[in-house]
């Protein structure tokens, strides 16, 4: 970066945060396109069913009920506070009389409260899972008016996730996800929950649990008596493969009670990423008479997943997972994606050879789910717990996690794609309040589901929850190819607690940012041939070593905060994608092609290291020490004071302050030498881990303003402007202590000399003389 540009930048900086209290920042909304119409959906639709869409034109409020603007939803916003939406809908008398309602919105965020025609719903907070909410008789009318107040506030120790993040991605408020009612008949599956057990390679023994519920059914049938059964059916040919016998039920009104049908069924083909065969589960409802009452339609596909020693084993054949890590926005509509966009994706990271995805830090949308189980992707199930602190870990915050945890896998259990469940990434694993979190999460898991549960690090080898879940998943954040090394080679002097050897790791995330527009050859470290060979490399080392391999990521994506170290325009782009952010591929996207499909992969273009603004520090060093030895040679009394000051400093200043020795312009060039010094060691030390995520999370949570933690990036990534600031920075820090002794003196009996008070001050500096010489050599030291 130019000089020219650093000074319009600061300038530019400067300006804007001289008006910023003056200004009202524009309200920026991102709206999914209202065309799309066609997408799954949670509770399904069935021929006894009715679907209400609640999308489209919405009126929103973002100053508290004084004006409405009209908005599509789903869409979201960047907009902290509340905001008020409403909407009149109909519905069909028909529908009134005879049907009960299910309200589902698949996601609000982050917190969210329902009223519906003035009668208060639900309360829900969490993006991420979903609202399944069943409507009380009477409430819904032929008109309808409904409003949802949507708060969008992170905070540092009570929401999931936790504010301030830079490795996740960038929370955006609203209604951002599908929202409808399903009229549904008066007596009713509300759930289904699918347990089968392999007793032969294609052949189940399936129970089908089945959650019925009912309004008031009485004055409804003529007999309260009724029946269930299952019937699977092959989606790709529309027969029927099996059916269960019908369990007969009494049903009484206003219940909510669990039923199953439980059969062995043969099934032809099991669901695999190479093949993923679905197929229809379908549970009916019948009266005393025989007459279909409900039905509830459940795509789902059959397979055999288990994790033994290091390997994973589908359908009784071990695979390798090469794993995505993919983050669901497009440039359009951010975060309120569509199916078609999702599907987009789905099928780039099919062709480029992956078999798995994982939502890094969030909980993958039901379009996803839908999409993976389609094209054949597994999926690492996650929720937000994400760099979560031991002082938050309290029991309010872990139940919020939980009742978090627990509504998505009743959500997401029956997915054939849901290959794990993640209970948290990079949250502190060396504490004892951990452990109990972990153990907690896991008994939770397993009495919901029998999936495996994992949670990542960046930890080797003083985590003490490892032993508690079935597998662990470790993210390398380092662009170095040694480290990579160095992972590998922990990893193998890994020693665990007896009993627990054949519990697997995973690598969930490795990748480099880089910047796009940089194809200076692998030898510059940010360029695009650099992120191609440091993913080559880095899978041809943990391949066959790990069972899992995570590369970062699909697509270029935005975090949470601005970045410290960016490497483009936009401050919140983190540019570790092997697509960019329009989908395009870059060098990395065939190179990981070619590798996952153990291809040869092309020689890559070596180029030159580029130019290095690390120089200006060192000659900065490098010239002060020459002009403190200088003083230290020619002048006498610098000379003689200088040692009296070292062996004797108490009685030093008493002398020098009575004597008055030591000319003015000797002690402004020591106070000058010294800021310029210490504003070399500040700077030399942010300019080397500039590139620290660790730094970056620190710096994120101290600049709670965006603005200034821009601000300050601008200046700890230029050495020129971070030495002139932090020096300035401590010439005011000297003149401050100056005019506060001066204002003690001001209440002593006795008279102090204001040029003893600026030789004490000048002088003492002197101490920090060893950064003058730290500064320059740092970045040997570091190294």
């Amino acid at each position: 970066m130019t000089d020219t540009l650093h000074i319009r930048t600061l300038i530019l900086l400067l300006f804007l945060f001289i008006n910023t209290s003056f200004s009202i920042s524009q309200i920026k909304v991102f709206e999914r396109d209202p065309s799309v119409s066609n997408y799954p959906i949670l509770i399904p639709n069935s021929e006894t069913r009715s679907f209400i869409n609640l999308n489209g034109k919405w009126n929103a409020s973002f100053n508290d009920y004084q004006s409405f603007n009209e908005i599509n939803v789903p869409s979201c916003y960047d907009f902290l506070g509340e905001v008020i939406f409403q909407k009149r809908f109909p519905v069909a008398q028909r529908l009134v009389d005879n049907y009960s309602f299910i309200l589902v919105a698949e996601g609000i965020n982050y917190s969210s409260k329902i009223y519906l025609n003035g009668i208060f719903i639900t309360e829900h907070t969490g993006g991420g899972n979903s609202i399944i909410v069943s409507i009380d008789e009477k409430i819904l009318q032929s008109e309808n008016f409904i409003e949802i107040k949507v708060k969008d506030n992170l905070n540092f120790n009570s929401t999931l996730p936790l504010s301030n993040q830079i490795n996740y991605p960038k929370n955006f408020g609203g209604i951002y996800r599908d929202i409808y009612f399903i009229a549904v008949p008066n007596i009713h599956v509300f759930d289904t929950q699918l347990l089968y057990k392999f007793s032969s390679p294609n052949t189940i023994n399936l129970s089908n649990i089945v959650t019925i519920k009912t309004s008031s059914i009485s004055d409804r049938f003529a007999s309260t008596e009724f029946s269930i059964s299952t019937i699977i059916i092959d989606d790709s040919t529309g027969a029927m493969i099996a059916e269960s016998s019908s369990e007969k039920f009494t049903g009484n009104n206003f219940l909510s009670e669990e039923f199953s049908n439980t059969f062995n069924v043969n099934i032809p083909s099991l669901w695999s990423p190479a093949s993923p065969k679905l197929y229809t589960v379908r549970t009916i409802i019948k009266d005393a008479d025989g007459n279909v009452v409900d039905v509830h339609n459940l795509k789902t596909g059959f397979r055999d997943v288990s994790i033994k020693k290091d390997h994973v084993f589908l359908n009784g054949n071990k695979i390798l997972l090469n794993v995505i890590n993919y983050y669901e926005e497009n440039v359009e509509s951010i975060s309120a994606v569509s199916y078609q966009s999702i599907e987009r994706d789905i099928k780039l990271i099919k062709e480029s050879g992956f078999n798995a995805l994982r939502v890094a830090g969030r909980t993958a949308h039901p379009y996803v789910l839908r999409a993976a189980e389609i094209y054949g992707l597994f999926i690492l199930q996650e929720i937000p717990f994400n760099e979560v602190p031991v002082q938050v870990l309290n029991d309010k915050y872990t139940l919020i996690a939980f009742d978090y945890f627990s509504s998505v896998i009743k959500r997401d259990r029956n997915s054939p794609s849901v290959i794990a469940w993640g209970i948290g990434n990079d949250f502190v694993v060396t504490k004892t309040q951990s452990a109990d979190y972990v153990k907690s999460a896991v008994e939770i898991s397993k009495a919901l589901d029998t999936r495996q549960v994992y949670y990542t690090t960046r930890n080797l080898q003083n985590d003490i929850c490892r032993q508690y879940v079935d597998l662990v998943g470790i993210n390398i954040y380092s662009r170095d190819i040694e480290d990579v090394k160095i992972v590998l080679s922990k990893f193998s002097n890994l020693k665990i607690n007896p009993g627990d050897i054949d519990k697997p790791v995973m690598i969930t995330s490795f990748g480099v940012t880089i910047n796009n527009e940089n194809d200076n050859g692998y030898s510059d470290h940010f360029s695009i041939e650099y992120q191609a060979s440091f993913l080559v490399d880095s899978y041809n080392i943990l391949f066959n070593k790990f069972p899992v391999l995570g590369i970062s990521s699909f697509a270029d994506w935005n975090s949470e905060r601005p970045l410290n170290f960016r490497q483009n325009t936009n401050p919140n782009l983190v540019t570790n994608g092997i697509f960019n952010i329009y989908r395009e591929p870059k060098l990395s996207a065939q190179l990981v092609s070619r590798i996952i499909n153990r291809q040869d992969v092309p020689k890559i273009m070596e180029g030159k290291s580029p130019g290095d603004e690390s120089y200006i520090l060192i000659a900065t060093g490098v010239v002060l020490n020459i002009i403190f030895f200088l003083l230290l040679v020619n002048i006498k009394k610098f000379r003689e004071g200088f040692a009296k000051f070292l062996i004797r400093p108490a009685s030093f200043f008493q002398y020098l302050s009575d004597q008055l020795l030591i000319p003015m312009v000797l002690n402004l060039v020591i106070c000058l030498l010294m800021s310029i010094g210490i504003g070399l060691f500040i700077s030399s030390l942010f300019y080397f881990y500039r590139e620290s995520d660790i730094l970056d999370m620190i710096l994120a949570n101290f600049f709670t303003s965006d603005f200034l933690k821009i601000l300050f990036s601008s200046v700890v990534n230029s050495p020129v402007y971070s030495i002139l600031t932090f020096t300035i920075i401590n010439l005011l820090l000297l003149t401050l202590s100056y005019f506060i002794i001066w204002l003690v003196t001001v209440f002593m009996t006795s008279k102090v000399n204001t040029k003893s008070i600026f030789i004490v001050v000048s002088w003492s500096s002197l101490v920090m003389f060893p950064f003058v010489i730290l500064g320059t050599v740092i970045f040997k030291l570091a190294s």
